[in-house]
């Protein structure tokens, strides 16, 4: 009783509010120059995300900003596969995002280069799991103009710097880096970054309890949630 008290006592704090996509775009690339993040935390693969949401592509691909750009990632498999069947330098057309569900809005019209084709292996850097082999499977970078997007055959967070020296991305000469990410991408990039903002989007691990369809919610509890 005393834990239950104690949270309807903070009720206000678990009222998270942040701005949407394209407002927080504006916010990343008014920041101060240098590395600029844009985070999705409600498609973070560590807190449950799916890493196939489309809003943050969506805003990405509708209004590109002037300003070299990476998105990390989708998860993707047979976009690989058509990637691997086109090749370096060729041209490919199709939807991303919204692969798993089109729960989170529907998918994203894409046309660009195959720029880049990886095994999907590499090493941490650190500090998070410094030494770590990771496996991300196939992969491959798309590019459409000044927009980079990194497409995965397995859901691992980029939340190390070894994940874009994979896919050549050169973080030094990147002012946008779009990342389904939350905490455990600052451990290496909240120094690299002259400013980290995160946005509002539709997706499975969103901060806003309020938009997730429970379904088994206690009849008794439903008033009290809306309260």
């Amino acid at each position: 009783m005393r834990i239950a008290a104690a949270i309807a006592a903070r009720r206000g704090r678990f009222a998270v509010s942040l701005p949407s996509p394209r407002e927080a775009l504006a916010l990343a690339l008014a920041a101060p120059p240098g590395l600029v993040a844009l985070l999705d935390p409600a498609d973070n693969p560590f807190s449950g995300g799916i890493a196939d949401t489309p809003e943050m592509l969506r805003a990405l691909v509708e209004d590109p900003p002037p300003v070299a750009t990476v998105f990390a990632f989708l998860h993707d498999p047979d976009t690989v596969k058509a990637a691997r069947a086109a090749g370096v330098g060729q041209m490919l057309e199709r939807p991303l995002g919204a692969r798993t569900t089109g729960a989170f809005g529907p998918p994203v019209p894409f046309r660009g280069t195959v720029e880049r084709l990886t095994e999907g292996r590499f090493v941490n850097e650190g500090p998070m799991e410094r030494g770590a082999p990771m496996d991300l499977g196939p992969t491959c970078v798309l590019r459409a103009g000044t927009l980079r997007v990194i497409v995965t055959s397995r859901k691992e967070a980029a939340v190390d710097p070894a994940f874009f020296a994979l896919h050549g991305i050169d973080l030094s000469a990147t002012r946008l880096l779009a990342d389904k990410g939350k905490n455990h991408f600052r451990a290496a990039f909240a120094e690299r970054c002259s400013a980290i903002v995160e946005c509002d989007c539709p997706g499975p691990a969103s901060l806003d309890l309020s938009v997730l369809p429970f379904r088994h919610v206690p009849a008794a509890w439903r008033g009290a949630a809306v309260q």
